[in-house]
């Protein structure tokens, strides 16, 4: 219960949001969302910038009937909603592979989303190691950072490619929210030793 070793007091760096130069894609990988394994398979990107911050990037299979739920709690036509999320999803995956191989080789039909994710893994194999790329990561309505969902304006390049990424200040948020009065009190450190056993 009680551990000290090479890891502890050491801060993990994260790549904050904006445009990073000299970006790595460290792995591309299928695995659980938990590490405890109790999670869903996802699609998973590792990222690190040149100063050893690190983003990882997953996408998930998508539930047509949460899909069909949320968009008609918003007045949306459900089928269409469904079909715009398969649809955006393939795009985002598209655009990152094609920033390190031709479009037209990122060709997948199969029927269940493990069997993406495998071919993901499959036709990527190790193409994107020793390439540097430019990406861009902004921030979503928690203020956790992201990658854009959408793909009209660019969020990858090589790095051999012409820089072509921008901040679209219409789109992408790379400022955070100002804490609200009750976020600020969220975060009010309580060390009372009621607290400590809680956590035992």
């Amino acid at each position: 219960m009680y551990n000290i070793d090479e890891t502890t007091g050491v801060q993990s760096s994260y790549l904050a949001p904006g445009i990073h130069q000299d970006v790595k894609i460290v792995d591309i990988v299928k695995e659980n969302s938990k590490k405890d394994g109790t999670g869903k398979e996802v699609l998973r990107f590792y990222f690190e910038g040149k100063d050893g911050g690190t983003f990882n990037h997953t996408e998930f299979s998508i539930d047509p009937e949460q899909t069909k739920k949320m968009a008609e709690q918003w007045g949306n036509d459900p089928k269409e909603a469904v079909t715009n999320a398969v649809n955006d999803l393939g795009a985002r995956i598209k655009h990152i592979l094609s920033a390190f191989m031709p479009a037209e080789n990122v060709v997948i039909h199969v029927a269940t989303w493990e069997e993406y994710c495998d071919k993901v893994v499959e036709i990527c194999g190790t193409l994107y190691k020793d390439q540097l790329f430019r990406l861009k990561l902004v921030l979503n309505n928690k203020d956790y950072t992201i990658l854009p969902k959408k793909t009209f304006s660019p969020f990858i390049q090589n790095m051999e490619a012409k820089d072509t990424l921008a901040i679209v200040p219409k789109y992408d948020r790379i400022v955070a929210k100002a804490p609200t009065e009750e976020a600020l009190y969220d975060a009010v450190d309580d060390t009372s030793d009621d607290t400590f056993e809680d956590e035992f």
